[in-house]
């Protein structure tokens, strides 16, 4: 009988996570460069940035301030978060063309992978991030 009754529980929510899908639809923030700089400027007072790429999905960008800080922000449900790149943070990066892969030390946001437009690109923004590591 308690099993019948965990199967009824979740088939409930089950329904009612489809209907709330299908009614609300599934909002997805884009990234462009105004919307990340203007999140970092809102969390981190007296940010200047002075390059930003924004990953061709729209879903991620990785943007640099003016002291050479390093930061990535992405798209998170209908929301932006960001992490700031260092040493402390930031296990590992890698790239396969113009894919990269950055793995966090950070459980709530373990990995982040962003396919920016070109190689050239994310051969450069790799070597930017490896030289956070030493």
């Amino acid at each position: 009988m308690n099993l019948i009754y965990l199967l009824a529980s979740l088939a409930g929510v089950g329904l009612l996570v489809g209907l709330n899908v299908l009614l609300m639809g599934r909002a997805r923030m884009t990234v462009d460069d105004t919307a990340a700089v203007s999140l970092l400027a809102t969390e981190y007072p007296g940010f200047h940035a002075v390059r930003c790429v924004v990953a061709a999905k729209k879903d991620a960008a990785l943007v640099e301030d003016d002291a050479g800080g390093l930061y990535a922000v992405t798209a998170l449900g209908d929301g932006l978060v960001n992490r700031k790149l260092s040493a402390d943070i930031v296990r590992s990066v890698s790239r396969n063309g113009a894919a990269l892969v950055i793995r966090f030390s950070d459980m709530t946001f373990p990995r982040l992978r962003i396919v920016l437009a070109d190689e050239d690109t994310a051969r450069e923004w790799d070597a930017r991030i490896a030289h956070l590591l030493g």
